[in-house]
């Protein structure tokens, strides 16, 4: 993709604007003339400049939406703030009754007690659960290829109740999907060499998924120049090799009848049909396990893609019922969405793959992106996970849960200190020195124990 939407063409081919405009139909650009970021190109190799910079482009006035302000701060956060808030006035509120209570009787007791009650609360046990506990849960994710921001997306996390997944990258395996081909009748059962050369140099002009899905199928094979490209928007593609005229699309595309055909991508080398690809798409291994652990804590799952509905059929097995899907969705379309599920009061939990969901995944509560080896720029996402992990997903979000239900655990811990603590310092027989010494072991404890139970959460769940 191109990071800005001005640039000049050189030479003479056709755009798909679709990306951008979410329109269908293919435009002819002539040399010269300004094309737009994210447009696709359908024609012969072209040579462009750009014009203008990336703060002009139509993905930076996506990124300027309301949906990518600052968030607020999680709720375990909040609860630390009001927790330290309300600690500090507790806590000068008993050291000033403790001194007013023992200075009728005894002035160096009532020193003692108001000193003592000063050292031995501990408000900094609230302060170093989160850093230290969910800390230790983002190393533990991190070494596990779930890269997460920071702890206020651990603590978001526990509240969601919808999911809204993308498809094609997503919950998807490109790199994966079944790649077959299939002879036509009397002819051998796979491509010879110089076929394949053919093929692979043809379908390297195009983008279109099932090209590239043909592209990758053929990786050790070389690639030779391709002459008088032609592409045909939702029929295939033709050109010259070698001096082999040579075509790839639909079964009518390539001259055929379509009605006693089977469904594919067939090739056509000169004048003779060498066959068909059948491409089928691979879904990740754990999704269906996935969507299961969403279903039992009661979220709400849907699916949104920017493909057409060819393979609803299968997907409605997958999340049972047919309105969770939708399809033909744009980038704006897959915002808006997340946007009215927050107007009905719904926490979102939005999986994407990359630019095309940087608005959904902005405007969700937390943004989850599903990466192979390519780098994608994510501005929006509150998390990256490498797309060999998706299986653990479930384990993932479970350890997450634990970490907070951990702090709130160390929060009860430090509360029990404090009373203990506190009933001994306000009877003036608590020495300062000793407190002092109390004070921070009480520290060590939260933090000891935050980072354990952490640990041994994670070892349980085969994470460490």
């Amino acid at each position: 993709m191109i990071p800005a939407d001005g640039i000049l063409l050189k030479g003479k081919a056709q755009v798909d604007y679709s990306f951008v405009t979410g329109e269908a139909d293919p435009i002819a650009v002539k040399s010269g003339e300004q094309i737009y970021a994210g447009g696709k190109q359908l024609g012969e190799p072209i040579e462009i400049s750009l014009t203008r910079k990336v703060s002009t482009s139509y993905l930076t006035q996506l990124w300027n939406d309301e949906a990518f302000k600052a968030k607020s701060r999680g709720h375990a956060s909040a609860l630390a703030d009001r927790a330290g808030r309300y600690f500090t006035a507790l806590i000068l509120g008993v050291a000033a009754l403790a001194f007013l209570w023992w200075v009728p009787q005894d002035m160096n007791k009532a020193i003692n007690a108001f000193t003592a009650v000063l050292i031995i609360a501990c408000p900094c046990a609230v302060a170093l659960s989160i850093p230290f506990t969910l800390g230790n849960i983002l190393r533990i994710l991190g070494r596990n290829r779930l890269y997460v921001k920071n702890t206020n997306v651990l603590e978001a996390l526990q509240e969601i109740n919808e999911v809204v997944l993308d498809k094609t990258g997503t919950i998807t395996n490109i790199a994966q999907n079944a790649v077959h081909f299939l002879p036509s009748a009397d002819l051998p059962p796979q491509l010879n060499a110089q076929e394949q050369v053919l093929v692979k140099s043809l379908v390297r002009n195009s983008n279109h998924p099932a090209s590239r899905q043909i592209y990758e199928s053929l990786r050790d094979v070389p690639v030779e120049l391709c002459s008088h490209f032609e592409e045909l928007t939702g029929q295939g593609i033709r050109g010259e090799i070698l001096g082999r005229s040579v075509a790839i699309g639909s079964s009518r595309f390539i001259g055929l009848d379509a009605a006693n055909t089977a469904q594919g991508v067939y090739v056509k080398i000169a004048n003779n049909v060498r066959g068909y690809f059948s491409l089928k798409s691979r879904y990740r291994s754990g999704l269906t396990a996935l969507l299961a652990y969403f279903r039992q804590r009661q979220s709400g799952l849907w699916l949104l893609s920017g493909d057409n509905d060819r393979e609803a059929a299968h997907l409605q097995k997958i999340f049972e019922q047919p309105e969770q899907l939708r399809f033909n969705q744009s980038p704006q379309d897959k915002l808006e969405f997340v946007r009215q599920l927050h107007q009905g009061g719904k926490q979102v939990l939005m999986f994407g793959d990359g630019l095309n969901d940087a608005g959904a995944l902005q405007q969700s509560d937390v943004g989850i992106v599903v990466t192979e080896n390519t780098n994608n720029f994510t501005p929006a996402c509150d998390a990256i996970l490498h797309a060999d992990e998706f299986e653990r997903l479930p384990k993932f979000l479970d350890l997450s849960r634990w970490g907070v239900l951990t702090v709130q655990r160390a929060y009860l811990l430090a509360a029990v200190y404090n009373v203990i603590g506190l009933s001994y310092a306000v009877t003036g027989t608590l020495s300062p020195v000793v407190a002092a010494i109390l004070m921070p072991l009480s520290s060590v404890t939260i933090v000891l124990f935050g980072v354990g139970m952490g640990s041994w959460k994670s070892w349980r769940l085969g994470l460490q």
